[in-house]
């Protein structure tokens, strides 16, 4: 049976999270601040509520989703969640920095791995709003299980980074095609500015940040 929004562990799990969330206050200048560094924003702006027990068997079924969603990058990292993440994490540092990944050129990397990675991301995290539900607030929405909640919420916004980085390449493709300019990134760098890659980097890092305890 195809998912649909009522039937999606997924989706009706972040509508949850979402709903326990609760504004902290706030004023202009913290406004100013989570503009210009979203993971701020996510340190500050909300404090959340326990998930009710009620829910637990819902959390239960979203994992068992996502484990079989994300199966659609990590087939090609043998099918590891510990190989994809030590992969993810070499290559954004690397791309932040505009340096060749794993000692390969840009080109090697768009005939291996990235590009692999990256077209096989599209879709799998339906939208970014899943992925900063499950990194940013899940995990303190349920303590007992915070590192594996942030975990799954740091691989999310990982591969929700990736499909960024895919729509990028298209983009870069189109302009080629029809011979028009293209304002983006440049030889090795991914463009950090990016709405959606700033987006999901920010997750990434707040979740990781949840993952170690912090």
């Amino acid at each position: 049976m195809s998912e649909t929004m009522k039937e999606d562990p997924i989706t009706q799990l972040s509508d949850i999270v979402d709903a326990l969330r609760v504004p902290l206050p706030y004023d202009a200048a913290a406004v100013k601040k989570w503009q210009s560094c979203p993971l701020t924003e996510y340190r500050e702006r909300h404090t959340v509520k326990p998930l009710p027990q009620e829910h637990y068997g819902l959390l239960s079924d979203a994992m068992n989703q996502w484990n079989e969603r994300e199966q659609r990058v990590l087939h090609l990292f043998d099918g590891s969640s510990e190989k994809f993440d030590a992969w993810f994490t070499l290559a954004r540092e690397s791309l932040s920095q505009g340096r060749p990944v794993f000692g390969k050129s840009w080109y090697e990397l768009e005939q291996e791995e990235l590009t692999y990675a990256a077209e096989a991301s599209r879709m799998v995290v339906r939208n970014v709003g899943l992925a900063k539900s499950f990194g940013v607030y899940l995990p303190l929405c349920v303590p007992q299980s915070r590192t594996e909640c942030a975990t799954m919420g740091a691989r999310m916004a990982a591969i929700f980074f990736l499909e960024c980085v895919a729509k990028m390449r298209d983009m870069s493709e189109l302009a080629r095609m029809h011979d028009m300019p293209y304002i983006g990134p440049k030889g090795l760098a991914v463009d950090f500015s990016d709405s959606g890659i700033q987006t999901a980097n920010a997750i990434w890092l707040r979740a990781r940040e949840l993952q170690s305890g912090e």
